[in-house]
C-alpha cells in the first residue's frame, strides 16, 4: 500500500452528521422534492475541531537521580510530553432522497507534533527511549548518558476517509434515528527525529558522544464502517444528538528506528544500527463517539452544532520499533491512540 494515500481524500464511510428532520418552515422548499415532511437534494458539512491526540507514549527518554547513601530516595521517571490541542478538520458531501435515504463521503484529517529537549539531572543518568542501541565489542552504546541530554521532535498525522449509505426512520415527533453503513480508510504515520548525547548541554564534553535518533511508523488500513445515531428535538429548533461508530479494518502496519553516531569522537569509529519492520497481516478497530447540541434554521436547510467528540484507534497505531536488545528502561507497548476534542459544525443542503 502506498505510505502517502492519507494525503489525498480517499472515498470511506462515515455517519451523517446532519439528519433531515420535520421541517420547520414549509415556505423554505427551493424547488427541490417534498415528500412527508423532509427535502431531496445535495448538501455539504464542515467541522473544525480541537484535538488532542491521547496515550500516543513518545516517551524519548527516562531520567534517573541517585543518592546513594542512607536516608537517600533514588528516583525515576519517564520524559513524556503533554501534547497541546491542535485543529483537525472534517469535510462531508452527500446526496438525501425524501424517503431518508442518504449517500455521504466525508474526510477528517489532523496533524501535531511536539518537542522534548533536557538534561539528565546532576549525577544521575539519561536512557536513551529511539533507536536500536548499537552493540559493539566492549558492549551497547547509544543506550544512556551520564548525565546526558534529548532533544527530540515527534509528529503525528492522521486521516479517515468515508463513504456511506444511511438510512434516518422518524419514531414520532421528537425522535429519530439513523443507521449507516459503508467503507472507511485509516492512515497513521508517527515519526520521531532528534538528538541524545552522553553529556549535557552546555558542558565541556557535550558534542563528543552524540547520536542522531530516528523512528517512524504508519499504518494504513481500510474496511468497513456501522453507525448509528439517535436525535431528540426537545424545542422547534433545537435537538440533542448522539451518534456511535464501529470500524473494523485490514492492512499493514511498518516501522523503522536508526541510531546514527554523529559526535567528534564517535562518529568515525563507531557503527550505526538500524531496524525495519514491516506487518501487511494486520488489522485493527476504531470506535467513535460524539454529542452535540445543534441550533436547525431555514426550514432544516441549514443546521449549527457545538460538542464533543472521541475517537478510538486501535492496532493501526501499534509501535513495533521500541524494546530492542540492549535497552536500559524499557517502554511499555502502545497500540491505541485516541483523538477526542470539542467541536463547531455547520451543515448547508441546496
Amino acid at each position: 500500500m502506498v505510505r502517502r494515500v492519507h494525503r489525498i481524500v480517499i472515498v470511506a464511510v462515515v455517519v451523517l452528521l446532519a439528519w433531515g428532520l420535520q421541517t420547520a418552515d414549509a415556505k423554505y422548499r427551493y424547488g427541490s422534492s417534498y415528500i412527508a415532511g423532509k427535502e431531496a437534494g445535495f448538501f455539504l458539512f464542515g467541522e473544525g475541531i480541537t484535538v488532542n491526540p491521547r496515550n500516543v507514549d513518545a516517551i524519548v527518554a527516562t531520567v534517573e537521580t541517585y543518592q546513594p547513601y542512607g536516608g537517600g530516595v533514588n528516583s525515576i521517571w519517564q520524559i513524556n510530553p503533554v501534547w497541546d490541542n491542535n485543529f483537525a478538520g472534517r469535510l462531508g458531501l452527500g446526496y438525501g432522497w425524501p424517503n431518508g435515504n442518504k449517500v455521504v463521503g466525508t474526510f477528517w484529517g489532523f496533524s501535531a507534533d511536539q518537542r522534548a529537549n533536557g538534561n539528565g539531572p546532576s549525577g544521575g543518568a539519561t536512557y536513551f527511549a529511539v533507536g536500536p542501541p548499537i552493540r559493539t565489542d566492549s558492549g551497547y552504546v547509544g543506550d544512556q548518558g551520564e548525565p546526558g541530554s534529548y532533544d527530540l521532535t515527534t509528529e503525528i498525522e492522521a486521516a479517515l476517509a468515508d463513504i456511506a449509505f444511511a438510512r434516518e426512520h422518524d419514531l414520532g415527533e421528537s425522535f429519530a434515528i439513523e443507521w449507516s453503513v459503508g467503507l472507511r480508510y485509516a492512515s497513521y504515520e508517527e515519526t520521531t527525529q532528534g538528538l541524545y548525547d552522553e553529556a549535557a548541554f552546555g558542558t565541556a564534553n557535550f558534542g563528543q558522544e552524540s547520536f542522531q535518533a530516528n523512528k517512524s511508523g504508519t499504518g494504513e488500513m481500510i474496511g468497513g464502517r456501522v453507525g448509528l445515531k439517535g436525535s431528540w428535538r426537545f424545542s422547534k429548533i433545537f435537538s440533542l444528538d448522539a451518534s456511535l461508530g464501529f470500524s473494523f479494518l485490514d492492512g499493514e502496519i511498518t516501522g523503522t528506528s536508526s541510531l546514527t553516531p554523529s559526535g567528534s569522537a564517535n562518529s568515525a569509529d563507531t557503527p550505526s544500527s538500524r531496524a525495519e519492520i514491516t506487518d501487511n497481516s494486520r488489522s485493527g478497530t476504531i470506535q467513535d463517539f460524539d454529542l452535540t447540541v445543534s441550533w436547525r434554521a431555514v426550514g432544516e436547510a441549514v443546521r449549527v452544532w457545538i460538542g464533543w467528540e472521541q475517537q478510538v484507534w486501535d492496532g493501526i497505531t501499534t509501535d513495533l520499533v521500541r524494546n530492542f536488545p540492549g535497552t536500559v528502561a524499557p517502554l511499555r507497548d502502545r497500540d491505541s491512540v485516541v483523538f477526542s476534542g470539542y467541536k463547531l459544525g455547520v451543515f448547508v443542503r441546496f
